[in-house]
């Protein structure tokens, strides 16, 4: 069946590494991180392993083991079985607060062996977690996996960027196997060695700050350019993710657009577009036809009783071993037809994905190196976002990735082909690389995803000390300084710089991504930030309507300083036995220690407005059977366009635990509770754990997929399916409360917590 473009073509849980931090006895020679429980033997029988998780398992066991320990008497069991069941693959996971280890190195030591089949994998992993979804360090020892089934040392070191918020790390098994760990230790080893960029494959690129000699000027693209160009950019998208030829298995894909798209772009008429893409793909692929008209022969392979094919589970850069992309064998019977398509420019194309095997490396040719050709580019040129064909070259790898493997076009409004004219016109008149950052968000916006982002760049930032929230309609200040007395809560802002706020606020939310509600309170915090130190001024009415300009300078942005408020504290009574707790604030420890407080506690107010860094394993102290986070499901596909073969489910189980707390519980939150936040909070809607109080989450679960796009910039998406248990939406809905309680202007300025005394007058 040919897909045909410009008729209407409709597209409609974080799974979180469990954090945990405890302190553990620090040697005097050496500066150890916290490290709870880190030998396991702090564990009772049948109990769930003390400052440990495993998130990841559906069905498959971590679990304690007497025999052969490294040391002491215990060790921990990580077995994957992978069948249709179970997601084949098993993790351990601890977190530790990354404040007072920032700017330093890291390292990582655990012992540990295994015993499992080919092609298994198993090793340590270590992460470090930056706010702003930035990339953080990340290695998980996949080119160095570990394969003794004797007990062996092994080390991780990495270094922790400067805002970071956690390091996390533990053990994992993928397929099939056992993988035997032991003895956890984290070491600040000195000074951090490679800043901000941690791991190298999660770096997007040199980036540069100036046009240079080479870079092609903006122009406009006719009409003619953009049919090419996007018939280019499907048939990329195609080779790239699903010809399974071993030519196109080693490509830089970078250097292959910025090298094929100038010739594509000036194709005059079809038959010299056909010419320009056999000329671009004709190298990477077996059995490719490309011709003008309406229809197209497929090319004769040989009949052969096994097939090759591409099998992707999700998108597979995500750092977890439940995605991936591999070449399976398949009998023949399984097969899938050629892909064949009528594509804008005048062309037609067929391009198999399946491919008898022994004959994937029966191309017309070994690619060439496509590197940018001397005679056009300097020697040392490099891509960037002053430079034309990389920017159109940004657009054409951003959406084709995004047409295959983004898993919501069954749910948001967006057609996906009408995208792709106006953003590669707009990429080629921008102006610089920062006009091209914009023209990438505002591409990424229209996928309507909170996840959805381009970063670039990562310069230090700065921010307003000044904190405003939209509220009944006006931008309303809720934290000043305690020095700026000429600005208090509850103050109007008229303007910033001049702007009239509503149109400020408008202008910023076409530079965000998913729900409604989440665009907005993105978007105020946006206007708050900026990539330079400088000064700002304010249009403010106070609460008898008069209004006032006030200068504020930037300050540098922090974790702390970008979201302020003022709560009762970490953990404080409130009165009748009631406690509150903000999970933004609490770590695994500072759970553990209140543990015994909360168990006598008469009512338990837990605050969700913004991100914890603690496990969710409390949660099991308020049931008493096992209970089941919201559907995290990692779609496993073989085929282009198609919906989904199959889902796998590799949502959370939480036993319960001991002893029992209260009934009366009450959770706060927001459009601030984005991602993990949403997986806890989803979890307590789903089991009816406690009462939800105040605004609908962000809408905006799943993990995080990422792909590197030529100039530096790193493009961000939604990489998981998160349904609720009973088959409700989630997505751009978020998890919604059950007293809906909303701040007012007038209990900002009589400075009250409204959503917090609803939950307080709920759990009484």
């Amino acid at each position: 069946m040919l897909r045909q473009f410009g008729f209407g073509f409709s597209v409609a849980a974080m799974l979180v590494s469990l954090p945990g931090s405890a302190f553990a006895q620090q040697a005097p020679e050496k500066r150890l991180l916290p490290v709870l429980n880190p030998g396991f033997e702090d564990t009772a029988e049948g109990s769930a392993i003390k400052g440990w998780g495993d998130p990841a398992a559906t069905g498959v066991a971590v679990t304690l083991d007497r025999n052969n320990p490294a040391s002491g008497s215990v060790s921990a069991r990580l077995d994957a079985v992978s069948d249709d069941t179970k997601p084949g693959f098993s993790v351990v996971t601890q977190m530790v607060d990354a404040a007072r280890y920032r700017g330093r190195r890291v390292r990582l030591t655990a012992k540990a062996r295994v015993k499992m089949p080919e092609p298994a994998y198993a090793g340590l992993w270590l992460r470090v977690d930056r706010p702003f979804k930035r990339a953080g360090f990340f290695d998980n020892m996949h080119d160095r996996p570990i394969t003794s089934e004797d007990w062996s040392v092994f080390a991780i070191e990495g270094d922790v960027a400067v805002d970071a918020t956690q390091i996390a790390f533990g053990g994992l098994i993928q397929k099939n196997g056992s993988l035997w760990v032991d003895d956890f230790v984290i070491e600040d080893i000195g000074p951090a060695a490679d800043l901000p960029f941690e791991n190298p494959s999660q770096r997007p690129g040199p980036v540069r700050e100036a046009p240079i000699e080479g870079d092609v000027p903006a122009a406009a693209v006719d009409a003619r350019g953009v049919a090419n160009l996007q018939a280019f950019a499907r048939l990329y998208g195609l080779v790239r993710w699903f010809h399974p030829s071993e030519q196109a298995r080693n490509v830089d894909w970078g250097k292959f657009l910025i090298a094929h798209v100038p010739a594509v772009e000036k194709a005059q008429d079809a038959p010299a577009l056909a010419e320009a893409l056999r000329t671009a793909f004709g190298p990477l692929t077996t059995g490719l036809v490309i011709d003008t008209g309406k229809s197209v022969e497929p090319a004769p392979l040989a009949e052969k009783e096994a097939y090759i094919r591409w099998k992707h589970r999700g998108y597979a850069t995500i750092p977890n071993p439940a995605y991936g992309s591999e070449l399976e064998t398949i009998a023949a019977s399984d097969a899938h037809p050629p892909s064949m398509e009528q594509l804008p420019g005048g062309v037609v194309f067929s391009l198999p994905i399946s491919l008898p095997k022994g004959d994937d490396d029966r191309a017309s040719g070994l690619i060439s190196e496509t590197s940018i050709p001397q005679t056009v580019k300097p020697k040392g040129w490099m891509p960037a976002g002053f430079d034309r064909t990389t920017r159109i070259a940004g657009i054409i790898s951003g959406w084709a990735v995004l047409d295959h493997f983004y898993p919501y076009w069954d749910v948001v409004d967006t057609e996906w082909d009408a995208v792709f004219a106006p953003m590669v016109k707009d990429a080629a008149l921008a102006e610089d690389d920062q006009a091209y950052h914009t023209v990438l968000s505002r591409f990424v916006e229209t996928l309507q995803d909170g996840h959805g982002i381009v970063l670039y760049r990562y310069n230090s930032r700065y921010i307003l000390p000044v904190n405003f929230r939209w509220v009944e309609g006006q931008m309303a200040v809720i934290h000043a300084p305690s020095d700026m007395t000429m600005i208090e809560p509850g103050m109007i802002v008229r303007s910033i710089d001049g702007v009239p706020i509503a149109d400020a606020l408008a202008e910023e939310k076409g530079l965000v991504s998913g729900s409604e509600h989440f665009k907005t309170s993105v978007a105020t915090n946006r206007l708050r930030a900026g990539a330079e130190q400088s000064d700002v001024v304010l249009e403010l009415e106070t609460s008898d309507g008069r209004w006032f300009e006030q200068t504020v300078s930037l300050i540098k942005a922090t974790a702390d300083n970008w979201d302020p408020h003022t709560r009762p504290g970490k953990i404080a009574e409130l009165d009748n036995g009631i406690l509150y707790a903000d999970l933004a604030a609490l770590t695994d420890q500072d759970l553990a220690e209140a543990a015994p407080r909360f168990a006598a506690a008469e009512g338990l107010v837990f605050d969700l407005r913004g991100r914890p860094r603690n496990r969710p394993s409390y949660l099991g102290h308020l049931t008493d059977d096992n209970i089941r986070s919201a559907m995290f499901n990692i779609g496993e596909k073989t085929r282009p366009d198609e919906a989904m073969d199959s889902y796998r489910d590799v949502g959370w189980t939480i036993p319960p635990e001991k002893p029992r707390w209260t009934n009366a519980v009450v959770f706060l939150t927001d459009a601030r509770a984005a991602s993990y936040p949403e997986s806890v909070l989803g979890t307590v809607k789903g089991n009816g754990l406690g009462t939800i109080v105040g605004g609908p989450t962000a809408g905006a679960n799943g993990n995080v997929a990422m792909l590197n796009l030529p100039g530096g910039y790193t493009l961000r998406w939604t990489g998981m399916q998160v349904i609720n248990r009973d088959g409700s939406l989630h997505h751009n809905i978020g998890v919604l409360p059950d007293i809906a309680v909303e701040p007012t202007i007038a209990g900002i300025r009589e400075g009250r917590d409204e959503v917090l005394e609803a939950g307080i007058a709920e759990v009484k």
